[in-house]
């Protein structure tokens, strides 16, 4: 059985082979180029400056967040929160006579110092700002302690039976990340601080108290 020999191209000669491998080589990345076009990448992969990108800075700071002690108590019918907030601070420059802390749709009732002295306080839709009693230099302690109330939209969430299935079990539960705690807590709420904390939560006797940490 005779098989047919693979028929050859004829070989060009170097001094045309070479152009025609450089001519090659120089529509290649054109020919790529306007298929990534074809392909929306250059929508896809906005150059690096682009005008929409939008710059994240992190937040400053005037003063390190040591230490947050909640201790609350829960009205099940209101779907409401109510307690008091002591948070310790240091500040990080001399002189702060001052602190600004996020609390978004609190009641803040009252503001004293570890030593029961009421400070002056001024509550808005998404801050509240302190006046200390005294300019403080950085490094010392300073110990607020908040008494307020909420009705909390997010970070703590409240689960009760419904029409819709009444053996649901009652429940609250809380997830504040990355900046949803001051809206059940005063609290410098971003994450470029980190401080200790704890919780006293009083609720009815056939309810468990769980949490991260020590019990």
């Amino acid at each position: 059985m005779h098989t047919p020999r693979p028929r050859l191209s004829p070989l060009l000669p170097l001094p045309l082979l070479l152009p025609l491998l450089l001519l090659l080589a120089l529509l290649a990345p054109r020919a790529a180029s306007a298929q990534s076009r074809s392909l929306g990448t250059d929508e896809l992969r906005p150059p690096f400056n682009d005008p929409r990108a939008v710059h994240h800075w992190t937040r400053d700071r005037a003063f390190d967040l040591q230490h947050v002690k909640l201790e609350l108590g829960i009205d099940w019918e209101k779907r409401e929160i109510a307690g008091t907030a002591t948070l310790t601070l240091a500040p990080l420059n001399d002189g702060l006579a001052r602190v600004t802390l996020d609390a978004a749709e609190l009641t803040i009732e009252a503001v004293t110092t570890s030593g029961g002295e009421k400070l002056d306080f001024a509550a808005g839709a998404k801050e509240l700002t302190i006046v200390l009693d005294r300019a403080y230099a950085a490094g010392e302690s300073v110990t607020l302690a908040i008494r307020y109330r909420a009705r909390p939209r997010k970070g703590f969430y409240f689960v009760a039976p419904d029409a819709a299935y009444p053996s649901k079990p009652r429940q609250a539960w809380t997830q504040g990340e990355s900046e949803y705690n001051h809206y059940w807590f005063p609290t410098y709420d971003f994450p470029n601080d980190k401080a200790t904390s704890e919780t006293l939560t009083t609720v009815p006797a056939e309810m468990i108290v769980i949490g991260n940490g020590r019990l």
